[in-house]
């Protein structure tokens, strides 16, 4: 599978059950406290939740859960892991398979 570097691209930008690999923080401040919170650039993540009203997100990271605000998560940019990046459909099977309409006979 094939990894598309989408530069403008963060954890604020991505769908649940995406997963993505860390590029780079881009806040100088915040980046200190991503880094020990496990946000190690090369280091893969996977969105989790998003909060009713979009604020916060939850990803997992380093083998834990890590709730971010949206503007936290957007200073992590990011390279997606899979190949619906660029159409936003989550690459998680069982997302794929609750988000199809159900329809009754």
């Amino acid at each position: 599978m094939a990894l598309a570097l989408h530069p403008d691209k963060t954890v604020a930008d991505m769908a649940i059950g995406q997963t993505a690999t860390i590029v780079r923080l881009s806040d100088g401040e915040l980046s200190l406290k991503l880094l020990e919170m496990g946000c190690l650039p090369g280091e893969t993540l996977l969105l989790q939740h998003i909060a009713p009203l979009g604020d916060p997100v939850c990803i997992r990271v380093s083998g834990y859960n890590l709730s971010l605000r949206k503007a936290e998560a957007a200073t992590i940019l990011v390279r997606f892991m899979d190949s619906d990046a660029d159409n936003g459909v989550a690459a998680n099977p069982i997302v794929s398979i609750l988000s199809k309409p159900i329809t009754v006979a």
